[in-house]
């Protein structure tokens, strides 16, 4: 008996779309927000991505985490950080009871981006959930968490 779970058709291809839209529409004013913050710190996107997401999530703090939790490839966060160690902008540790595992962190001269970088994500977020009542934001974290819980399961 296969473990494949065969596909369902989708009962609201409304929401689907809506879905994709959202994604793609949080997509551009992500990058309209953050493009100052690029062109004023001479980082490049996934550099500044990786020093956001290190910054905004402590808990995950190797290159594995950043592979895992954002979708990116092994040979940009590799090659990024190598780039952000070389600036001083990120510094490597290696974990005290395994020392394979590198701990990755900002320095202080990546403050600034930092800072920029997330006063940037923070101006999407207020533009985006205008409207939404504290209620209808906390149903609606809810219910993408699910989602997300459903989606991860999906292939196991």
């Amino acid at each position: 008996r296969s473990s494949v779970r065969p596909c369902v058709r989708w009962r609201e291809p409304a929401l689907m779309l809506e879905l994709l839209d959202l994604r793609q529409a949080l997509m551009r004013a992500y990058d309209h927000c953050l493009t100052p913050v690029q062109e004023a710190s001479g980082l490049n996107r996934t550099e500044l991505d990786v020093l956001l997401f290190l910054a905004n999530n402590p808990a995950y703090d190797t290159a594995a985490d950043m592979v895992r939790r954002r979708g990116l490839s092994k040979s940009h966060v590799s090659t990024t950080v190598e780039r952000l160690v070389q600036r001083g902008l990120l510094t490597r540790s290696a974990d005290q009871a395994d020392r394979r595992t590198v701990h990755l962190s900002p320095t202080s001269a990546a403050q600034e981006a930092i800072a920029q970088g997330r006063a940037a994500q923070e101006e999407i977020g207020r533009w985006m959930l205008r409207g939404i009542s504290a209620e209808d934001q906390a149903a609606l974290s809810r219910v993408l968490t699910q989602m997300l819980d459903n989606l991860r399961d999906f292939k196991s």
